[in-house]
This record gives C-alpha cells, structure tokens and sequence, in this order.
C-alpha cells in the first residue's frame, strides 16, 4: 500500500509557520530526488505516489503548494490538477514533465490553472526558486484575503454603529418639537456627528501611517487652492476638500511589507495588493451614509488622464474632476520627499496630457509659482544608522558586504525597518554608506535669502 511521508520540524515555533509542499510522483526514485533537493527549505515535504493518493492526503490536511508528476499511471498529472482547481482552488500547483509532454503540460496551465511547468530533468536552483516564489504568492495571497475579511468585519462593524447613530437620529427627531431653537440643537448634533467620522478616520490614519500626517495637510491645502479656480464651489468643494483629507485611509489595512516598498521595487503581486487600497477606502467611505459621496472621489484619484491608472482604468473627463485634483495633489507632494521644487514641477508639466489633465497641469504649476517660496527644498544627506528616523526615504540601495539587499532607494523607513537595518549593518556593514533625502533649506535661502 502506498505511504505518504511528511518531514516534521524539532521545533513546534517553526511548524506553525512552515509551509508545506506535497510531490506527486509514481516513481519512488524521482520522490527521493525531489526531497533530497529541498530538504534544507523552510518547509515541510510531503510525498505520494499517485493522484488518488494525493486527493485524500488533500483531504485529510491543508497544502500550499503541488507538485505532481504528468505522466502516472491512472490519474495523470494534468487530471489531478485540475481535480485540486475544483476542490482546493487556493493550493498552488505545478507540473513536472518530460520534453514530450509539453503540449500537455501547457493544457494544465490553461485548463488546470497550474502555476507553471517544469521539464525532467530540473535544475535544482531552478526548482527550489519557482517553489519559493510560487508559495510567496500563495501567502500574499493569504495575506490579502486575511486582511479584505478583516475590512469586512470593521465595515459590518461601522454598519452596526451607523444604525445605532441612525436610530438616536430618529428618536431625537420624534422627540423633537416644531421650536426653531430645537431643530437648530438637533442639526448641530447632526454636523458634530458628521466632524466626529472625519475626525475618527483621520486618527486611524495618524495611528497606522503617522509619517502621512503631513503629507494629507498638504494634499488638502492643494486641494483648496485650486477648487475654487477650477469654479467649483460648496457642497462640491467641501467633499473635495474632505476628501483630499481622508484619501490615504484605504493604506491604512496594507500589511507593514507593503507599505514599506515603493511601487517600482514591488512585484507583480505586492502591486495588486497596494493598489487595492483605493477600493478599501472607497468601501470604507460606503459604510457611513454621511460620507458616501466621498466614495468615488477615493476609489479614482489614481486614474489617469490617459487611461492608465487604477483601478477601472478610467479616461479623462470619465474621471470625477475632485479625484483628479486629488490624485495631482498627491503625487505632487509624494515627489517633493524626493525632488527640489523645480524638479517637481518639471514632472508634473511633462505629464500633462498623460497622467494629469491640462488645466489642472497649469493650475498646478500656478500653485507652485505662489507658494514656491513658502517650500522647503532636499538634498541628499549621509546618516548612520542610529541617526535614522521614521518617515525618511532612502537615497540609495544598502546591501551588505556580500551585496544582500536589505533596503531599496526611495524605500520610506518605518521604525521595524529602522531596527532591521541597524541589526544588518552590526551583523555585517554595507558596502556604501546610508544615503537619505533630507529637507534642509527654505527656497528663499536658496535664492540669497531675498
């Protein structure tokens, strides 16, 4: 009868957080190979020798990660696959096949949904890195679905409390009589209520993300500048204006990971999960009905002008005009922790067209123009770690001595980061030295201070 192995950790800490992967192979010597290759991973390895097999140790235990063989005798590897697809969709699975088994191992892919193939014989440094990239997507992916049962369960919550407010509401209103005086008392507890969700949101930003701050009071003070010279006016520009206040909040679930990393140096992955922040704020601003109209402007102050943004992929004047202000606004300012005031402009102007509207470009660089004296400008300064501060963006990459990166330029240091690079860096000293960009001068003592 066949037997199915598992390779247990001495330790009980490590099995809690080990993955597992389960090799399917109806030849014992392959099996072998396979787990003589990853034995030193951090994960634990389980075997079978046919698909039926494979199907009930599915069904006995939770796997992240299949490997299975094409070519078996009974349940082919293309067959299994796809049976794990229908009954375990969250399970990684991968193909191992000969080089004429290809066209069958493509069908897997497209049929079964396998993460990918790989041909007899592997590579070793090959195999044991598509495994490791393959079960970091699959706990991503865990991660992200954690994190959107998480946003439900507050949004039920804030459900459950805005019904609770509503019914208050409602029983001051029948309380209430027809005294002027008593109806003015009752619309000022309405507009406290209304400042009171504003105000909440805005602390759970200041408690997750308290380097963003400062950058939401610019955003906002950007936002109002160009409101009115755009025509638009109360209620419009009060929603706007809140809005540019409260558009981070979406970040405010990301794991620390995310948040750490700039865009550019995520992975595909990691940038799906970034971007769905905007769709986290907009879901958010959904559950208050006093705040509902604050929904779109958040879900699309990432499109773009041209088409290209996220996450609807929306198209010029398809995009609501307050979430374009918005998303100049911001990105504005997010470049200004890294460029000097000209420098900054100059990205916003070769935009135009492209990321940002037009006229919102000429009133962007008219804001410029009439604040330009009031703004701090960077440069480029050497620290040590213990001189390091949270919410400072790197200059540069800091690998250590064997060139293992640590931390990527213009990566935004948080305090965990913080300790991670002065443990590196006692532990084995970086080859450059720590490089940030640093606020430094006003404009005006850059000009000879006139």
């Amino acid at each position: 009868m066949n037997t199915a192995t598992v390779r247990q950790s001495s330790s009980p800490d490590l099995v809690v957080t080990r993955q597992s992967v389960l090799l399917v192979d109806d030849e014992p010597n392959i099996l072998e190979a396979l787990s003589r290759t990853l034995r030193k991973e951090n994960f634990d390895i389980i075997t079978a020798t046919s698909g039926e097999q494979a199907l009930s140790l599915l069904f006995n235990r939770s796997v992240d990660l299949v490997i299975s063989d094409q070519r078996m005798p009974g349940m082919g590897g293309s067959e299994l696959i796809s049976k794990i697809k229908e009954r375990y969709p969250e399970t990684i699975r991968i193909i191992l096949t000969g080089y004429q088994d290809i066209s069958a191992a493509v069908a897997a892919i497209n049929e079964g949904g396998a993460y990918q193939f790989l041909q007899k014989p592997w590579d070793d440094e090959t195999l044991k890195l598509t495994i490791r990239r393959a079960l970091l997507q699959y706990q991503l992916t865990q991660e992200n679905k954690s994190l959107r049962t998480q946003v439900e369960k507050q949004n039920q919550e804030l459900k459950d409390l805005n019904l609770r407010l509503e019914k208050r509401f409602e029983e001051k209103a029948r309380l209430a009589d027809k005294k002027s005086e008593e109806a003015k008392n009752l619309n000022d507890d309405l507009r406290k209520n209304f400042a009171s969700s504003i105000e909440v949101i805005r602390k759970i930003i200041s408690i997750r993300q308290p380097e963003e701050n400062d950058h939401h009071l610019q955003v906002k003070k950007i936002v109002d500048f160009i409101l009115p010279r755009m025509g638009i006016e109360p209620p419009d520009s009060v929603w706007i204006s809140t809005a540019a206040a409260l558009h981070g909040i979406g970040r405010s679930v990301l794991p620390d990971a995310i948040l750490s990393r700039t865009v550019n140096a995520m992975s595909e992955a990691e940038r799906k999960i970034y971007e769905s922040h905007v769709l986290h704020a907009a879901e958010i601003m959904e559950c208050i009905p006093q705040l509902k109209p604050l929904a779109p402007l958040l879900r699309s102050h990432q499109e773009r002008w041209d088409g290209k943004g996220y996450p609807d992929r929306l198209k010029g004047d398809d995009i609501p005009t307050g979430a374009q202000i918005i998303g100049i606004a911001s990105d504005y300012v997010r470049s200004r922790t890294r460029l000097t005031v000209d420098q900054a402009r100059d990205l916003i102007f070769r935009n135009s067209g492209l990321a940002y509207q037009p006229k919102l470009v000429q009133l962007m660089v008219e804001y410029i123009q009439h604040e330009e004296s009031a703004l701090p400008t960077f440069t480029i300064a050497q620290l040590r770690p213990h001189q390091l501060k949270e919410g400072m963006v790197l200059a540069n990459d800091l690998k250590t001595s064997t060139g293992l990166l640590i931390a990527s330029k213009e990566s935004s240091l948080s305090l965990m980061s913080i300790e991670k690079i002065k443990e590196r860096h006692a532990a084995l000293p970086f080859i450059e030295p720590i490089m940030v960009y640093s606020r430094f001068v006003e404009n005006k003592e850059r000009k000879g201070g006139a």
